[in-house]
């Protein structure tokens, strides 16, 4: 039989870990991304999945998801299904390009920026011929 300590134990230990996930996510930049552009809807073009973005001072490698709808990007990061952050649906309007195709600047509150980078060549590389299909008018205002 399990002692009621142990049990205690493990869950006092998950329940930390799970605060500290929500307040680095808090710190890194995604929570004021998901304060703004916050979605619920699934988005309405393809997503590559188990892709690698930096937010901030957050960097997920192979945990993201990114899609690039004809006004918008889509962002989510999905490391357990029901305790994942939510998406994030920034339309192209509110992105900075500030580098190479990929990264960018975002305003979430007043006078505070975040920067979004797309870190996996694939989806940089659909990102370009997205550009090319669709035209400037849904390139990023600088």
């Amino acid at each position: 039989m399990v002692p009621a300590f142990l049990i205690l134990t493990i869950l006092f230990r998950l329940l930390l870990i799970l605060l500290l996930l929500k307040w680095f996510m808090n710190r890194s930049g995604w929570a004021p991304l998901v304060r703004r552009f916050r979605t619920d809807g699934k988005p309405s073009c393809e997503v590559l999945r188990r892709q690698s973005i930096s937010v901030g001072s957050l960097i997920c490698r192979g945990t993201a998801s990114v899609g690039f709808a004809p006004d918008g990007l889509f962002l989510s990061l999905g490391w357990f299904p029901n305790l994942s952050p939510r998406p994030v649906f920034i339309p192209w309007t509110q992105l900075a390009e500030v580098g190479p195709p990929g990264l960018w600047e975002v305003d979430v509150a007043k006078s505070k920026r975040v920067s979004v980078r797309l870190l996996s060549p694939l989806a940089v590389s659909r990102l370009r011929r997205f550009w090319l299909s669709n035209g400037p008018a849904v390139n990023c205002a600088g």
